[in-house]
């Protein structure tokens, strides 16, 4: 890939400017300032560094890339936009309803044991003429639902991490087959 960028680089006419920028997909290359997306670090490469026209190009030996499996996504055909968008859109939907469904879960979680004061009414001695009083007493019993719902959070938060995983999964395959990736942003 390498290569052919610089094949291209090297017969570009010198009134071309060439951009370069790195992210997390590697290096890019592009002739148009406004495709660099915003934030990334550009760097202007020189076109008097090139040789000359008078000099001959060296020769340079492009390997073939392997080709996608479909061909890459034209922004022509709107109705692959739509499915890739739609793609991204269900994924982030999912992963969003799943956090906000953990999130209630975390929020209902019971105490794990439950005290509650009980009153008992308690006789006086007998032979005394006092009135019979209530006394409280404290009474602690482990909690069903705290087992059940702390089950559920666990398998919550496992279907959250499958989500974000499967996003990812998706995003790799859009960039393997040149989805743009104002394609992807989901929302």
């Amino acid at each position: 890939m390498r290569h052919l960028v610089l094949a291209v680089f090297i017969s570009a006419p010198a009134f071309a400017q060439v951009f370069s920028w790195e992210d997390k997909d590697g290096v890019h290359y592009t002739n148009d300032a406004a495709s660099v997306p915003k934030g990334a670090k550009v760097k202007k490469l020189e076109t008097d560094d090139r040789p000359s026209s008078a000099q001959p190009a060296p020769q340079v030996e492009v390997a073939a890339a392997p080709a996608p499996s479909a061909a890459p996504p034209s922004p022509a055909n709107p109705s692959v936009e739509r499915e890739w968008r739609d793609r991204f859109i269900a994924l982030n939907r999912a992963i969003a309803t799943k956090k906000q469904e953990l999130n209630a879960l975390e929020v209902s979680l019971p105490n794990k044991v439950d005290c509650v004061p009980q009153q008992r009414a308690v006789q006086p001695a007998p032979g005394t003429a006092a009135q019979p009083f209530a006394a409280t007493t404290t009474r602690c019993v482990p909690n069903s639902m705290y087992d059940r719902i702390k089950l559920q959070i666990e398998q919550k938060r496992v279907e959250v991490k499958d989500a974000e995983n499967d996003l990812e999964q998706l995003d790799r395959r859009a960039s393997f087959e040149g989805v743009p990736r104002e394609w992807r942003r989901g929302w």
